[in-house]
């Protein structure tokens, strides 16, 4: 019953309600008329649930039900609504929580990937405030910079996750120093950055300019063994100073690094 008020004489309240409500919502309009003939309307909706209904609703991550209740997994729940005249309709729920399986990604050389498949994917810069990289919208994205990527997923339903943020840093720092000694510290001629260019080469010689190493694709894995040269008294390289040659091979006409690097045991 609607709450009515005018500073001169109401003549009526009328509404245009059904005799029967059915089952669903109708809008009732309640109309006011006052003694100076001027008229006003408000809406009122009327809402008539069945005893019992079932619902398939389709969820990313969390579903609350219509009774406040919270699912995180598929399911088939019951939900109790009771009016406020104190009637229950039972509500069954067939819940299916879908989500992204695994946000992942992968690095393999200059490549990043999404280990989820057959989604939709936006690569982004982190530090950007997660701004997308244009173009690099495939499983799979060719670094150019260095930089903070992520990775947007979106699946079929409409659930979105985002990776966590990888740093990739596409310089390579070449040290003049290590210690292949077996201690499990600076075992290994570790070059910063080579593992982005897999069409690498890379060249050492010893003091007297003989190749004492050769790898192709190096993979910083080189212990101070003579893999070249002919030997005497093992393959272990002596402490000293070497020459190194490392062509990173990525077909811009860049140079190759040269310099020297000292084992030391």
């Amino acid at each position: 019953v609607p709450v009515t008020a005018d500073n001169c004489s109401i003549v009526s309240t009328t509404n245009d309600a059904p005799a029967v409500f059915l089952q669903g919502t109708i809008v009732v309009t309640w109309t006011v008329t006052d003694i100076g003939g001027n008229v006003t309307t408000a809406t009122q909706e009327v809402t008539v649930l069945p005893l019992t209904s079932t619902i398939n609703p389709l969820a990313c991550d969390s579903y609350i039900a219509p009774d406040g209740a919270t699912y995180t997994s598929s399911g088939t729940y019951e939900a109790i609504i009771t009016s406020t005249f104190g009637c229950d309709s039972t509500i069954t729920i067939n819940l299916i929580v879908d989500s992204i399986e695994t946000n992942e990604v992968v690095l393999n050389g200059p490549i990043i990937t999404a280990v989820q498949s057959n989604v939709l994917y936006q690569w982004v810069v982190c530090d950007d405030n997660y701004s997308p990289v244009i173009g690099a919208n495939g499983q799979s994205f060719d670094l150019l910079a260095s930089n903070n990527y992520a990775v947007i997923l979106t699946n079929d339903n409409g659930c979105v996750d985002t990776s966590i943020c990888l740093s990739i840093n596409l310089d390579v720092i070449i040290p003049e120093v290590f210690s292949p000694n077996g201690d499990g510290k600076n075992d290994v001629f570790e070059i910063e950055g080579v593992l982005f260019y897999p069409n690498n080469v890379l060249d050492i010689y010893n003091r007297w300019g003989n190749l004492v190493h050769h790898e192709e694709g190096y993979q910083n894995d080189w212990n101070g063994i003579n893999t070249e040269a002919i030997t005497y008294g093992g393959k272990d390289l002596p402490v000293g100073t070497y020459f190194y040659v490392l062509d990173l091979g990525n077909g811009n006409g860049e140079k190759p690094f040269k310099g020297y690097i000292y084992i030391t045991r």
